[in-house]
């Protein structure tokens, strides 16, 4: 635990907190950007994580209709500090790592029954969520991610002791929790 000063904190301290170094702030800043750029966003939630089966929680996702198509993004975002960078460690990338997936809903029902049988329009948006989809994996040329360039295989936040200079420290908690 941090020692603290016994000094009250005033507003003006409370302000420079938000301005310098608030991941909510920064969080809301992208809000306001994916917002102007024509996105739905959802701000804040949770997830069951499919392989440890743990609730996360999430940043912001944000959904663009782009004529008959939807892009989906997930976001986390880290208000990241010149003493405290983040280092993403590379290495060329493998011919079963070069592929990203695309799902499509097929003529998505936009008429439901609820579980008490009433009936439920659906916007397309959501109708297009919540109907069967045809996953196609795109790899080697059709690919956005080509063999040998370099991907991302680890991340961590780098940093000095305060009480010793000459001792680096890493910690990758912030990253993944």
């Amino acid at each position: 635990m941090v020692k603290l000063k016994p000094d009250p904190i005033t507003s003006i301290d409370l302000i420079e907190y938000l301005d310098n170094y608030s991941d909510f702030s920064f969080e809301i800043e992208t809000l306001k950007a994916l917002i102007q750029l024509g996105f739905e966003c959802e701000h804040g939630g949770t997830y069951e994580d499919p392989a440890t089966q743990k609730p996360r929680e999430y940043d912001i996702r944000a959904i663009r209709k782009i004529k008959s198509k939807f892009l989906r993004l997930a976001i986390e975002c880290k208000n990241l500090r010149p003493n405290f960078p983040l280092l993403i460690s590379c290495l060329p990338r493998r011919p079963e790592e070069a592929f990203y997936e695309i799902s499509i809903s097929d003529r998505p029902t936009t008429v439901i029954k609820d579980k008490f049988g009433r009936t439920e329009y659906l916007t397309p948006e959501v109708a297009a969520r919540l109907s069967p989809k045809k996953t196609y994996r795109l790899k080697h040329s059709n690919s956005l991610y080509p063999v040998g360039e370099f991907v991302g295989k680890s991340c961590d936040q780098v940093g000095r002791a305060k009480h010793n200079d000459s001792a680096i420290f890493s910690d990758d908690s912030g990253i993944y929790d």
